[in-house]
């Protein structure tokens, strides 16, 4: 860690709470507070770190050497430093909109900071996530034994749902968009993955890029009327749409279409980028559509300037 002035207060990534638990805990702190709290459960999380080589050319007659700027993905225990940290403040609030209801397995190790059975994960996940074996191993995708955890989370939990808080929301409204497939190709794709799969040798990875590029295909078959029906609604005056999609070819296509009337973020996007392309999308009047990758944009991200959503597939 780098020097930082005195304050009260210090906001923090958790991201690189692994590096600053240490010395926030010199400090003393009684409180801490932690939004979005389940993204504290990475027990190892992955983050970027810029890391400057140099690459050299081989030419026929002359060598060179050329400065890259590359990215390298490496883990840091964040789950570890977070209850190391909590452990040494007197108050901790914890924040989170992942409903208890239906997904508590993100959420064992924050309620663990409370409840210290909570701090042994397999007896956790056994007992109330639902566990169901697959065949390769356990998921944990559901609730289970709800009458036995809720009166345990009782003390420490205060929950409230959306129609309790924003009780003057206008009512959702949603549609569904009949399109036409191409059935003829979809069977010809289909048959032609079946044959792919029956293959022998192919890795796991190498089965789940051929079911990815046929899923995609959900796209490709709708692509003209998805974006003839986008151009017609931003047409109206001041309309915005916020366009979602899984696979990155999909919005980079997107992207080509709607050129400067757009903004992409996907998981390859910088954080500073980010920031700049939701600022763009809900202040710029010439920003008519924002393409967002539903896996790198479900949560901290603010649309209030878009009139619409819809999910291209």
């Amino acid at each position: 860690p780098h020097y930082l002035p005195q304050s009260e207060f210090y906001i923090i990534n958790y991201a690189i709470v692994p590096f600053w638990a240490d010395w926030l805990i010199e400090r003393g702190f009684n409180y801490l507070i932690g939004d979005e709290i389940h993204n504290s459960s990475n027990s190892t999380q992955l983050v970027q770190k810029l890391i400057s080589e140099y690459e050299e050319e081989v030419k026929a007659q002359e060598g060179t050497g050329k400065k890259v700027t590359r990215t390298k993905k490496v883990p840091v225990q964040c789950s570890a430093a977070f209850e190391k940290l909590a452990e040494h403040c007197k108050h901790v609030v914890e924040l989170s909109g992942t409903p208890m209801t239906t997904c508590p397995k993100q959420l064992r190790l924050p309620l663990s900071v409370y409840y210290k059975p909570f701090k042994n994960e397999y007896w956790f996940l056994q007992k109330f996530c639902d566990p169901r074996h697959d065949g390769y191993g356990w998921r944990y995708e559901g609730i289970s034994n709800e009458e036995i955890l809720y009166p345990i989370l009782d003390k420490w939990i205060f929950r409230r749902t959306k129609q309790q808080v924003f009780k003057d929301l206008p009512q959702e409204a949603h549609q569904f968009i009949n399109i036409d497939v191409d059935q003829a190709l979809y069977e010809k794709e289909l048959a032609q993955l079946k044959k792919e799969i029956k293959k022998e040798h192919l890795t796991e990875e190498e089965v789940n890029d051929k079911i990815a590029s046929f899923e995609s295909l959900s796209y490709t078959q709708k692509r003209a009327t998805i974006i003839e029906w986008v151009k017609d609604y931003i047409a109206g005056e001041g309309e915005k749409i916020a366009l979602f999609f899984w696979h990155r070819n999909v919005g980079e296509d997107l992207q080509k279409v709607f050129k400067k009337q757009s903004v992409l973020i996907y998981g390859g996007t910088s954080e500073d980028d980010r920031d700049k392309f939701k600022k763009q999308f809900n202040s710029d009047p010439k920003i008519k559509v924002g393409i967002f990758q539903i896996k790198s944009c479900m949560e901290a991200i603010t649309l209030s300037g878009s009139d619409a959503i819809a999910y291209v597939e």
